[in-house]
């Protein structure tokens, strides 16, 4: 709600700006230009600026229909700008995916990022206790360009004139940044500018082309519709931006494949605003996870990070994301084994295992997938620390679906909470 209300605040001077536009564009172009202003916008160390972005897509991809939306904020704050030499910190507060109606929100929500810049080089770094997935940090590295929504507009730009601009810098955040973006610009009119809120506004049309791969093939997907953005003079950030029209989905032989319609609202803000977002706590909530080759599901918190792993065995596996110096891990795998009911598995368990020192225990456990037996040890890895292992099994015809939980004693206590969201909320599904 906190978030929202920000949004809010930061959206009725956006949205006079943009009545304004509508309404001044004849009496601007019909009086004589103002004299030039000065509208580059300007970093600075130290100084945060908060960023909320919603999407809405309907996006039709050879044939498959996708209805996707994103509740988005960050905060950024440099803390070195000299010369080529960059370092900004960027915090996701919130980032609430959903597709087809199904949360997908990701595991770096909360997470300090630092990405630095040196010799036109970019990396990206967490802190040491962090970790995340490889193919995550490759994507969050796509997003070094749009550090500070940096965009340049030109030194001096009049009333009711026309000129380019390259929104390469804000493009990802638009309309997502997981595959490459080749371009992003349009010819804007400087519509109007309010010397209350020192709010300037231009209309134009903007185009945005991004590679989309496809295996060994590939497609271009376009957007292309009418923008308006507001630049906050005073502040030297962008305010605002509200861009909607129309998607092409082309393959690289040309043939027109489908298209689709969006929307996006952005607004930005320095400041007490930002300083009090940068503050205040990241919006984690449950959501599903699939597992696509095993035709289950279970739900944890987005702050659980997942990868597929050995292909052979597929199992996934999660991890907490702050989990680096004591490991919490979730493996959820596909296994076949001689007993081929509830009840032999247990009585194997139990005699296996019988007198074994590690050994803690058998359990019979309940999901929506249907009944289970749960198998608990208590061993010791290489380097002598302890850890707790819990093996539930779970019968799908002639296999067993098996979902192993590893921690410290003192770690598995803490989430024991996710572990029993996760057993709980087991079940088949198909996408």
């Amino acid at each position: 709600m906190l978030l929202n209300a920000r949004f809010l605040a930061l959206e009725l001077p956006l949205a006079c700006a943009l009545l304004g536009a509508c309404c001044s564009s004849a009496e601007a172009h019909s009086r004589p230009a103002q004299e030039p202003f000065d509208l580059q916008l300007k970093l600075a160390v130290g100084e945060p600026l908060l960023v909320e972005v919603r999407q809405n897509f309907k996006l039709d991809l050879a044939g498959t229909q996708f209805k996707i939306s994103r509740d988005m904020s960050f905060v950024d704050e440099y803390a070195l700008l000299e010369g080529d030499n960059e370092i900004c910190d960027r915090r996701f507060l919130k980032v609430q995916d959903e597709v087809n109606g199904d949360a997908s929100d990701p595991a770096y929500v909360g997470v300090d990022l630092r990405y630095t810049r040196a010799f036109g080089e970019s990396q990206i770094t967490l802190n040491a206790q962090t970790q995340l997935p490889q193919k995550t940090m490759q994507e969050l590295l796509a997003l070094d360009r749009t550090l500070g929504c940096n965009v340049q507009f030109p030194g001096k730009w009049a009333l009711g004139e026309e000129q380019e601009l390259d929104l390469l810098p804000v493009a990802g955040l638009l309309v997502g940044w997981e595959s490459p973006i080749a371009s992003a610009g349009g010819k804007f009119v400087f519509e109007s500018f309010d010397p209350q809120t020192t709010l300037a506004t231009f209309t134009g049309q903007l185009t945005i082309e991004q590679n989309i791969p496809l295996g060994e093939a590939a497609a271009t997907l376009s957007w292309i519709g009418d923008c308006t953005l507001v630049n906050n003079v005073k502040d030297h950030c962008l305010a605002g931006i509200q861009y909607s029209g129309r998607t092409r989905f082309v393959f690289d032989e040309g043939s027109k494949s489908s298209k689709g319609t969006f929307r996006v609202d952005m607004t930005g803000a320095k400041g007490e605003l930002a300083k009090a977002a940068s503050a205040s706590d990241a919006f984690i909530r449950t959501r599903p996870y699939h597992f696509p080759s095993m035709q289950v599901s279970l739900d944890l918190p987005s702050s659980w990070a997942m990868e597929e792993g050995d292909a052979e065995l597929q199992p996934y596996l999660f991890w907490t994301r702050a989990g680096k110096a004591d490991p919490v891990t979730i493996q959820v795998l596909d296994v076949q084994v001689q007993q081929t009911s509830l009840k032999d598995i247990t009585n194997y368990l139990k005699d296996t295992y019988k007198g074994d020192e590690t050994y803690r225990g058998l359990t019979s456990v309940k999901s929506k997938f249907g009944p289970g037996v749960s198998v608990e040890f208590e061993q010791e890895r290489e380097d002598g620390t302890l850890f707790t292992l819990v093996s539930d099994f779970y019968l799908r015809g002639d296999r067993w679906l098996l979902v192993k939980f590893e921690a410290s004693p003192k770690a598995f206590k803490a989430h024991s909470k996710d572990f029993a969201r996760a057993r709980k909320s087991l079940k088949s599904a198909t996408r």
